[in-house]
């Protein structure tokens, strides 16, 4: 039965989702791993630590300050105001400050004071190298679980969305997500605390002067309210002009050749600065929402540091509040304000992270092809082809109409047509990149779609395709890639016969040279010899040559005779063409023309085919 979608996939196509700043937090959580919890875990150690040693320089610059006037602490004046880390009550390590008597010098304060600015700076240290750790597993992470999930989807979703795109989110979404995220988390409990356990310092030394100074929060928190939203939103256009510019780039930068051999450089350029033109209204107006968040933070921090300063000033004169107690009140003060400013910055941040989770999660969440299905014992490479239609998502029209064909094991079958005519589209619909609209495929009497695509693709099909594509490697594990059990020797054999050992024998690491990102190192011909050694050492029941001829030199004919001779020993050969001198060689030739025109011997072809005739008048 013919299936109801053309493709193999109905999704093709991807857009991050958006989803609540809320929930992406939450789902980073509960996804996180046992070794990076533990990271996570004692990085939080560290920011406790950090936070009790940094609450207490305040306290501890204050009794110092006092302490010098006189050369002794007049505690009896200064309430609970001699406790240092009140807060936390760690009185057993620093009890040498917490129940100091009247009769403690300065120089007692300061080398009390010594372990905690030591224990301050090893837990900067414990702190960041947790921190740092748990982000870098998480990247991994992350960047692991993207590749798998790409190399799961069929060719059509690739088809639809540049390499390029993928690349970007392995570098910058994987980069930019997990440690903006953790970062500012951390960052708003460091904020938190400053607030927080500074407010209650500040209390503790004087509660009126605290009030006067803390009036204005509620101004604070209006500018907050009001700000972010527009900040998210403006963000978010932004981002999205500008990820749309940097694809237009990367179109041009790939097609740089074309660009040139139409000497179009200028024309791109001049395109590319006004689509970098258009971000301009969203940007400026982004900025100035920062600006304008800013600006009311700083003068809100500002107005109540005039307030303290002003009271303080007047407590100080009346004798209520001693030198020192105001010093440490304006750097509880100053702890409070910048952790109020941190905060300010704690919602532009987490909506940047959330929007490359968002990216992360939008290709993580892709669905997996599904390919269990049936596998066969033995494969003698049997195809074929009954009513077979065939139209892209995108087209109306068919690429393929009524296709009927049947091709015996062993048999060498050239497929030649017109440019267009649907030559490819069938070999593609043989291994199962498409899906046929109307009409079966059969290998060996089996429909393809009841079998494991992974599976044909592996064990029965090889294809040398018009492109060829080799990795930046060696061209042994090129060689090898369809079949990396294949031995030295059977490679070097198939080497000869594809008229390539000669030349790879006269570099210096022979089938050890690097060949190269996407071959350049060697030149087409070479590339394509090295595919079609490859696909000769996998060793299928059936191998498919996609024009391999278009791209080699004088050794072509005599090549593929020799990859005929090679693969036809019970082998099922495939070959689309155009080159005349290689129909004499087959067996059966198909003439394809959107619709099959003619199957069978090749006398047949020139008698009863106008198409064949026009493509091939010299026969």
């Amino acid at each position: 039965m013919g299936n109801s979608m053309s493709v193999s996939e109905d999704q093709t196509k991807f857009s991050p989702n958006e989803v609540s700043l809320t929930h992406t937090i939450f789902r980073f959580l509960k996804e996180l791993q046992p070794d990076e919890k533990y990271h996570l875990s004692m990085a939080l150690v560290g920011i406790a630590m950090n936070a009790i040693t940094n609450m207490s320089y305040p306290r501890i610059l204050g009794l110092l300050i006092d302490s010098s006037e006189s050369g002794q602490l007049e505690l009896d004046r200064q309430g609970d105001y001699h406790s240092v880390v009140p807060f936390y009550s760690f009185k057993s390590l620093y009890e040498g400050i917490s129940t100091m008597s009247s009769s403690c010098s300065f120089n007692r304060i300061f080398l009390h004071s010594l372990p905690i600015y030591v224990g301050g700076s090893l837990a900067s240290w414990f702190r960041i190298y947790h921190t740092h750790s748990a982000i870098y597993l998480i990247q991994k992470r992350y960047r692991r679980q993207m590749f798998e999930k790409l190399l799961s989807q069929n060719l059509l979703f690739f088809q639809s969305n540049t390499a390029n795109y993928f690349v970007q989110k392995f570098q910058k979404d994987c980069q930019d997500g997990p440690s903006v995220l953790i970062e500012t988390l951390a960052h708003l409990l460091r904020c938190s605390n400053s607030v927080v356990v500074g407010t209650y310092h500040l209390f503790s030394i004087s509660s009126s002067l605290a009030m006067s100074m803390l009036l204005s929060l509620p101004l604070f928190g209006a500018c907050m309210k009001l700000v972010s939203s527009f900040i998210k939103r403006f963000q978010s256009l932004k981002t999205q002009k500008l990820d749309s510019v940097i694809a237009k780039a990367e179109e041009v930068i790939s097609g740089i050749e074309n660009v040139i051999s139409f000497s179009k450089e200028d024309h791109e350029v001049e395109s590319f600065i006004q689509d970098l033109n258009k971000c301009d209204e969203v940007a400026y107006k982004s900025n100035s929402l920062d600006g304008l968040l800013m600006g009311s933070i700083l003068s809100t921090v500002n107005l109540s540091s005039l307030v303290m300063i002003y009271f303080g000033t007047r407590m100080m004169r009346s004798g209520d509040m001693t030198i020192g107690k105001f010093a440490s009140f304006v750097l509880y003060g100053g702890f409070v304000g910048m952790g109020l400013v941190g905060l300010s910055t704690v919602y532009g941040k987490l909506v940047k992270a959330s929007m490359s989770m968002n990216s992360i999660y939008s290709i993580t969440d892709l669905e997996e092809k599904s390919d269990e299905k049936i596998i066969l014992d033995e494969v003698k490479g049997s195809l074929e082809v009954q009513n077979v239609s065939f139209k892209y998502p995108s087209r109306s029209d068919y690429a393929l109409k009524d296709i009927s064909m049947r091709i015996e094991p062993g048999e060498v079958v050239a497929v030649v047509g017109p440019s267009g005519a649907g030559k490819t589209t069938l070999c593609k619909l043989f291994i199962t990149i498409y899906r046929p609209t109307e009409g079966e495929i059969l290998v060996d009497s089996t429909d393809v779609s009841r079998l494991s695509s992974k599976w044909l693709r592996d064990s029965v099909f090889s294809i040398v395709t018009q492109e060829p594509v080799l990795f930046s490697t060696t061209i042994e594990e090129n060689m090898k890639y369809g079949n990396v059990k294949a031995t030295d020797e059977e490679m070097i054999e198939a080497a000869k016969d594809c008229n390539i050992h000669e030349f790879i024998d006269t570099l210096p690491m022979k089938y050890q040279s690097e060949v190269g990102t996407k071959g350049v190192a060697l030149s087409t011909g070479q590339k394509q010899r090295i595919c079609l050694v490859r696909a000769i050492l996998k060793k299928t029941p059936v191998l498919i040559l996609d024009e391999p001829t278009s791209s080699l030199d004088g050794f072509s004919e005599e090549l593929v005779t020799t990859a005929i001779k090679l693969t036809t020993k019970d082998k099922t050969v495939i070959i689309i063409t155009h080159k005349p001198q290689i129909l004499n060689q087959v067996s059966k030739v198909a003439v394809l023309n959107t619709s099959l025109e003619y199957f069978g011997p090749l006398e047949g072809a020139k008698a009863r085919s106008k198409t064949f005739k026009s493509l091939f008048p010299s026969l």
